[in-house]
């Protein structure tokens, strides 16, 4: 299981976006086209980028570079923040 739930709308901040994302027992694969760093709240955070698995546990703040392909991943579950550049990240996937 995948959730999302964004913390801003363009209007509301035109430059960045931020929102809450939980993963229960799963993965995501994505291609980011942007910048991002999250921030574990709970559990534990796998990335695995461009073939290299960083892990994160509560309190880890994660980067991701734009133009990496990823995996996120959890072997429990976990949420986790997410802070991104430019904030039309949905646009440019």
């Amino acid at each position: 299981g995948v959730g999302r739930k964004d913390a801003t709308t363009l209007e509301e901040a035109p430059r960045m976006g931020a929102g809450v994302m939980e993963l229960d027992h799963g993965q995501l694969d994505w291609t980011l086209t942007y910048d991002e760093y999250d921030y574990v709240i709970e559990g534990t955070l796998q990335i695995e980028i461009d073939g290299r698995v960083v892990t994160g546990n509560a309190g880890d703040i994660i980067y991701i570079p734009k133009n990496s392909h990823i995996i996120f991943k959890t072997p429990s579950w976990t949420r986790y923040a997410y802070f991104v550049y430019p904030a039309n990240w949905a646009d440019l996937v």
